[in-house]
């Protein structure tokens, strides 16, 4: 009778453990599904990023005797290419977090790498918001810029001698966007909910799936 209690303990215990097995296995697939989804998920603040500075390179490097001679008329340019820069290692520090992520790790260790993935998503689409504002007078300057050439910057000034106010206004308001955003993204009591929206889906996926992990481990 103790044999055969024996022998039917040891075959529950092995069909356990090939389900444990099985089970990691899933879980190593799913994750690395859902690590592929992350790994998508800054590109187009690559391609941006990389566009621009691109574009501010080739610019500088076109305009170097006019930018000497009136190197205040690159400031627009020399703006765009630090957004650029800053876009560009925020997203990369988000790939190397999300490489570094392993779902079927222990669920303490997994978390803690799922969390440091978040926290690079979130300050990629925070910045990405916080540039859109001086972006938004700055760009059209340089294009124009391109197109016609470093110093016609000087020539808007006629601009502000027939609409001043809106001229001011939209130099004001771009300078006083930021750091009100970074009030609103990180000290506003709408912090953590906006985070939670600047984290997007394929994170909350991932979240979720670490959660069913969780779940299944605790039964």
């Amino acid at each position: 009778m103790s044999a055969a209690w024996i022998a039917l303990q040891n075959r529950v215990e092995t069909v356990a453990a090939r389900q444990t097995e099985l089970q990691s296995g899933l879980n190593q697939i799913a994750s690395n599904a859902h690590r592929r989804k992350l790994q998508k998920a800054p590109i187009w603040d690559l391609l941006v990023g990389s566009v621009t500075a691109v574009w501010m390179g080739g610019f500088a490097a076109a305009n170097v005797e006019a930018i000497l001679a009136h190197p205040l008329a690159a400031v627009p340019a020399a703006l765009l290419f630090v957004f650029a820069i800053v876009q560009l290692n925020l997203s990369v520090r988000h790939l190397i977090a999300v490489g570094e992520l392993d779902m079927a790790r222990p669920i303490v260790e997994a978390q803690r790498e799922l969390e440091e993935v978040r926290k690079q998503r979130v300050r990629v689409t925070q910045w990405a918001f916080i540039g859109a504002v001086p972006g938004w007078i700055l760009f059209p300057i340089v294009l124009l810029q391109s197109l016609v050439g470093l110093n016609v910057i000087f020539a808007l000034g006629a601009v502000f001698e027939r609409s001043p106010a809106w001229a001011v206004g939209n130099i004001v308001f771009a300078l006083a966007s930021v750091p009100a955003l970074f009030w609103l993204f990180r000290k506003s009591k709408y912090a953590e909910a906006i985070g939670r929206e600047f984290a997007g889906k394929e994170l909350l996926e991932a979240e979720a799936f670490l959660a069913e992990i969780r779940e299944f481990q605790g039964e």
